[in-house]
């Protein structure tokens, strides 16, 4: 990077630069405060700056990251940080979150959860982007600096993993094959964080009903009208009328959840069959494991490198470990569904979105029941706009061919479905291991998969189509329960 001033309409506050575009950023996060209180918090934030890179020559603020719900009090820069080791200068590149007021306590809560996970630092491997907690005089950290995952990847190009996954699902490019392979080393990474939350805290199944206040706060938002969500409850309403109009299994994923949490509550178990809450296994999570906060590169050829992944605020012990499967398969099939049937009316749509869900779920029990997780290469007749049969279900053990010229959504239906049958496989390796029976896994993973399904109702940044998306994956799966 170049050091020259002015930095195109930027600022300067001693050594400390701030572009352009950091400072557009900066402005359009704090848009409802005046000038001068603007400017005392971009002070506030380069005096910390200053008080985190201490042997610093320069550092320019390069661009202030935003997330899908903003608070004016977290601020997440992107800095590059001149040092002269010898006398000679070294541009290094750094990820800065700084929070001010009661955030600060998140901040606290994500540096301490990082050095408990990691107390002898995280092991080697390109996956999980470091973190070094920054403190003050007083001992609490007031900054977190995570290593520049953009860097860290060394590709030309840098894509979050859900842009590249919808990428595939419309285009085919980037491929299949090389999503599973992206699949393949961020769950391997990962795989050092749920194995590591084994024994410290001691980790296990458990079978008990997570009563959280996010939970009960997403079953009110479901079942009744509430001013910040007012369509709430009219989508669920809209996908139970239309829900007899397909053939998958459907059962209100609200109620289902209402009565499992009421019966735990009572100390009520079922009448003979399976528990109603499976066993889980639990340990050490990322938490936070969506298609944003992953990012992979796009190399020569348009092939994928290894992902990088960043953001622990969720971090967390003794957690659900399907959580880190169920979320990352939600965000991206709730963004690829919908835009795959943009054209029709939700009358027709949502159906074909339900039977989705449960040729996901028939695959996945063929999966299991043979052992093989293979790439599927036919779908069922009812997918329009064709209308002609492309089988009913999965293939026999001997495989079926792709039919030529399949319709484009259908080639799309069939590329989504191999991207999260492969992300369910790494499920069934994190999971498999310690269950009793080979399909014991999967009850916890559509248990979980219902419960995260219901408690998106909360995500303001959803629109209306992947929210029903959502209610509809979560009703599906609590079907598949029963």
């Amino acid at each position: 990077m170049s050091w020259l001033w002015p930095f195109g309409g930027g600022t300067r506050e001693g050594d400390v630069f701030w572009t352009a575009r950091a400072q557009g950023e900066f402005r359009a996060g704090l848009a409802g405060r005046t000038d001068p209180e603007r400017s005392q918090v971009q002070g506030r934030l380069t005096r910390r700056l200053c008080a985190v890179f201490p042997d610093r020559c320069r550092l320019l603020v390069v661009n202030l990251l935003r997330g899908f719900r903003p608070h004016p009090d977290q601020f997440v820069l992107h800095v590059e940080v001149e040092h002269r080791p010898h006398g000679v200068p070294v541009v290094a590149p750094h990820v800065v979150k700084v929070y001010f007021g009661p955030a600060r306590g998140e901040l606290e809560k994500e540096g301490t959860a990082w050095e408990r996970c990691w107390p002898n630092g995280p092991p080697p491997g390109p996956v999980l982007m470091r973190v070094r907690p920054v403190r003050n005089r007083r001992g609490s950290i007031s900054a977190l600096v995570y290593q520049e995952a953009t860097t860290a990847i060394g590709a030309p190009t840098v894509v979050s993993l859900e842009d590249a996954v919808l990428d595939c699902v419309r285009y085919n490019n980037p491929s299949v094959a090389d999503v599973q392979t992206c699949f393949h080393q961020l769950y391997q990474g990962l795989g050092a964080l749920h194995v590591q939350g084994r024994d410290d805290p001691p980790a296990g199944p458990a079978s008990t009903f997570p009563r959280t206040p996010s939970l009960d706060r997403s079953l009110a938002l479901w079942a009744d009208f509430d001013p910040n969500h007012p369509d709430g409850n009219r989508h669920r309403e809209h996908v139970r009328r239309i829900s007899i109009n397909s053939s998958a299994p459907f059962i209100d994923p609200v109620d289902y959840l209402a009565y499992v949490r009421d019966r735990a509550a009572r100390g009520i178990g079922p009448a003979g069959g399976p528990p109603l809450v499976p066993t889980t296994w639990r340990g050490w999570v990322h938490g936070d494991l969506h298609g944003r906060n992953v990012l992979v590169g796009v190399g020569t050829n348009q092939r994928l490198t290894f992902p990088a992944v960043f953001d622990y605020g969720k971090l967390e012990p003794d957690q659900p470990v399907a959580l880190d499967f169920v979320k990352l398969e939600t965000e991206l099939k709730i963004r690829a569904l919908p835009a795959l049937f943009d054209d029709m009316h939700p009358q027709s749509r949502n159906p074909l979105v339900q039977e989705f869900e449960h040729v996901l779920n028939r695959w996945t029990r063929h999966a299991i029941d043979h052992n093989s997780w293979r790439r599927p290469r036919r779908l069922p007749s009812y997918w329009p706009p064709h209308g002609r049969a492309e089988g009913t279900g999965p293939p026999a053990a001997t495989g079926g061919t792709r039919e030529p010229r399949e319709p484009p959504r259908v080639g799309r239906l069939r590329r989504l479905l191999a991207v999260l049958l492969d992300l369910r496989s790494h499920a069934a390796r994190a999971l498999r291991d310690r269950s009793v029976q080979p399909g014991d896994w999967f009850r916890q993973y559509l248990f979980w998969l219902a419960y995260y399904g219901v408690r998106v109702v909360r995500f303001t940044n959803l629109d209306e189509h992947e929210l029903l998306a959502a209610y509809v994956s979560a009703g599906v799966a609590a079907a598949e329960l029963q």
